[in-house]
Protein backbone atom coordinates (compact mmCIF):
# COMPACT_ATOMS: atom_id res chain seq x y z
CA UNK A 1 0.00 0.00 0.00
CA UNK A 2 1.17 3.30 -0.94
CA UNK A 3 1.84 6.07 1.92
CA UNK A 4 2.60 9.53 1.85
CA UNK A 5 4.45 11.47 4.26
CA UNK A 6 1.95 14.09 5.50
CA UNK A 7 2.14 17.26 7.99
CA UNK A 8 -0.19 20.07 8.91
CA UNK A 9 0.96 23.73 8.31
CA UNK A 10 0.08 27.07 8.65
CA UNK A 11 1.04 28.38 4.53
CA UNK A 12 2.01 31.78 4.15
CA UNK A 13 1.01 33.45 0.78
CA UNK A 14 3.99 33.49 -1.63
CA UNK A 15 4.88 36.93 -0.91
CA UNK A 16 5.07 36.20 3.00
CA UNK A 17 7.40 33.15 1.83
CA UNK A 18 9.53 35.19 -0.21
CA UNK A 19 9.84 37.96 2.64
CA UNK A 20 11.18 35.42 4.68
CA UNK A 21 13.39 33.44 2.41
CA UNK A 22 14.67 37.07 2.11
CA UNK A 23 16.02 37.01 5.58
CA UNK A 24 18.84 35.12 5.17
CA UNK A 25 19.22 35.65 1.49
CA UNK A 26 22.79 37.17 2.14
CA UNK A 27 23.68 34.25 5.22
CA UNK A 28 26.28 32.15 2.79
CA UNK A 29 26.36 29.36 5.64
CA UNK A 30 24.27 26.10 5.42
CA UNK A 31 20.97 25.17 2.63
CA UNK A 32 18.25 27.22 2.18
CA UNK A 33 15.04 26.30 2.06
CA UNK A 34 13.33 26.84 -0.91
CA UNK A 35 10.74 29.85 -0.92
CA UNK A 36 7.84 28.14 -2.02
CA UNK A 37 8.56 25.45 1.00
CA UNK A 38 8.19 27.77 4.09
CA UNK A 39 5.50 27.02 6.38
CA UNK A 40 4.88 26.62 10.14
CA UNK A 41 4.40 22.83 11.13
CA UNK A 42 1.81 22.34 13.58
CA UNK A 43 0.98 19.01 12.98
CA UNK A 44 3.72 15.93 12.04
CA UNK A 45 1.51 13.19 10.72
CA UNK A 46 4.18 10.46 8.93
CA UNK A 47 3.70 8.10 6.55
CA UNK A 48 0.22 7.78 6.07
CA UNK A 49 -2.15 5.79 4.05
CA UNK A 50 -5.11 6.66 2.10
CA UNK A 51 -7.25 6.12 4.57
CA UNK A 52 -5.56 8.15 7.41
CA UNK A 53 -5.27 10.62 4.46
CA UNK A 54 -8.78 10.50 3.89
CA UNK A 55 -9.84 11.11 7.93
CA UNK A 56 -6.76 13.85 8.27
CA UNK A 57 -8.87 15.86 5.11
CA UNK A 58 -12.13 15.22 6.53
CA UNK A 59 -11.05 16.87 10.26
CA UNK A 60 -9.57 19.38 8.76
CA UNK A 61 -12.83 20.22 6.59
CA UNK A 62 -14.42 20.86 10.52
CA UNK A 63 -11.81 22.73 11.10
CA UNK A 64 -12.35 26.49 12.02
CA UNK A 65 -9.95 29.06 13.48
CA UNK A 66 -9.62 32.83 13.39
CA UNK A 67 -6.66 34.25 11.30
CA UNK A 68 -3.54 35.35 13.43
CA UNK A 69 -1.19 38.19 13.54
CA UNK A 70 2.01 36.59 13.62
CA UNK A 71 5.20 38.74 14.16
CA UNK A 72 8.04 36.67 13.17
CA UNK A 73 11.05 38.53 14.19
CA UNK A 74 13.04 35.93 16.52
CA UNK A 75 15.72 34.24 14.69
CA UNK A 76 17.37 30.77 16.97
CA UNK A 77 19.33 27.72 16.35
CA UNK A 78 19.17 24.26 17.27
CA UNK A 79 22.19 22.00 17.15
CA UNK A 80 20.53 18.68 15.97
CA UNK A 81 18.86 18.97 13.79
CA UNK A 82 20.94 21.61 12.55
CA UNK A 83 18.62 24.16 11.36
CA UNK A 84 17.89 27.96 11.35
CA UNK A 85 14.88 28.84 12.25
CA UNK A 86 12.67 32.16 12.65
CA UNK A 87 9.68 32.72 14.50
CA UNK A 88 7.49 34.87 17.17
CA UNK A 89 9.29 35.82 20.11
CA UNK A 90 6.41 34.36 22.05
CA UNK A 91 3.80 31.83 20.72
CA UNK A 92 0.22 33.53 20.77
CA UNK A 93 -2.31 31.55 22.47
CA UNK A 94 -4.79 31.52 19.50
CA UNK A 95 -1.88 29.46 17.57
CA UNK A 96 -1.62 27.18 20.82
CA UNK A 97 -5.20 26.88 21.22
CA UNK A 98 -5.74 26.36 17.11
CA UNK A 99 -2.66 23.90 17.73
CA UNK A 100 -5.15 22.11 20.70
CA UNK A 101 -7.75 21.89 18.69
CA UNK A 102 -5.86 20.65 15.41
CA UNK A 103 -4.57 17.54 17.25
CA UNK A 104 -8.11 16.63 19.29
CA UNK A 105 -9.45 16.47 15.65
CA UNK A 106 -7.00 14.77 14.37
CA UNK A 107 -6.72 12.13 17.05
CA UNK A 108 -9.75 10.44 16.04
CA UNK A 109 -7.69 9.57 12.83
CA UNK A 110 -5.06 7.78 15.35
CA UNK A 111 -2.91 10.81 15.20
CA UNK A 112 -0.72 10.98 18.15
CA UNK A 113 0.15 14.12 19.37
CA UNK A 114 3.83 15.08 20.11
CA UNK A 115 4.65 15.19 23.82
CA UNK A 116 7.30 18.18 23.99
CA UNK A 117 5.65 21.50 23.88
CA UNK A 118 5.08 22.95 20.77
CA UNK A 119 7.46 25.32 19.20
CA UNK A 120 6.32 27.83 16.67
CA UNK A 121 8.82 28.10 14.00
CA UNK A 122 9.75 27.82 10.24
CA UNK A 123 13.20 26.32 9.27
CA UNK A 124 15.02 28.83 6.48
CA UNK A 125 17.87 26.89 6.24
CA UNK A 126 19.01 22.98 7.06
CA UNK A 127 22.84 21.86 7.52
CA UNK A 128 23.33 25.06 9.56
CA UNK A 129 26.51 25.35 11.52
CA UNK A 130 25.44 27.67 13.98
CA UNK A 131 25.13 29.72 15.97
CA UNK A 132 22.24 32.09 15.04
CA UNK A 133 22.88 34.82 13.13
CA UNK A 134 23.13 38.14 15.94
CA UNK A 135 21.34 41.01 13.11
CA UNK A 136 18.08 39.37 13.86
CA UNK A 137 15.37 40.10 12.24
CA UNK A 138 13.93 44.10 11.72
CA UNK A 139 11.91 45.25 11.25
CA UNK A 140 9.56 41.70 11.84
CA UNK A 141 8.11 39.90 8.73
CA UNK A 142 4.01 40.59 9.76
CA UNK A 143 1.65 37.38 8.49
CA UNK A 144 -1.99 37.07 9.21
CA UNK A 145 -2.09 33.36 9.22
CA UNK A 146 -5.22 32.35 7.83
CA UNK A 147 -4.43 29.25 5.66
CA UNK A 148 -3.87 25.71 7.02
CA UNK A 149 -3.04 22.94 5.06
CA UNK A 150 -2.59 19.22 4.72
CA UNK A 151 0.91 18.74 3.14
CA UNK A 152 2.72 16.22 0.99
CA UNK A 153 6.81 16.06 1.99
CA UNK A 154 7.76 14.82 -1.59
CA UNK A 155 11.68 13.42 -2.09
CA UNK A 156 12.49 14.70 -5.54
CA UNK A 157 15.77 15.01 -7.78
CA UNK A 158 15.34 18.71 -6.97
CA UNK A 159 15.32 17.86 -2.96
CA UNK A 160 12.63 17.98 -0.81
CA UNK A 161 9.21 19.60 -2.46
CA UNK A 162 5.97 20.14 -0.11
CA UNK A 163 2.69 19.89 -1.77
CA UNK A 164 -0.35 20.94 -0.28
CA UNK A 165 -2.70 18.70 -1.12
CA UNK A 166 -5.86 20.54 1.10
CA UNK A 167 -6.23 24.39 2.43
CA UNK A 168 -8.77 25.16 4.58
CA UNK A 169 -8.80 29.44 4.88
CA UNK A 170 -10.52 30.54 7.41
CA UNK A 171 -13.96 31.87 7.01
CA UNK A 172 -14.08 34.12 10.94
CA UNK A 173 -12.25 37.44 10.02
Amino acid sequence: MDSKRLFVALWPSAAVQRELAAVVADEPRGVPVRSENLHLTLAFLGNSNAQQEACYRRALASLAFTPIMLDIHQMGFWREPRILWTGPKETPAALIALVENLHALLQSCGFVPDTRPFRAHITLKRKYPGPAPDWGMRPPVRWLADTVALVWSQSTPRGVSYQPLLKQVSEIR
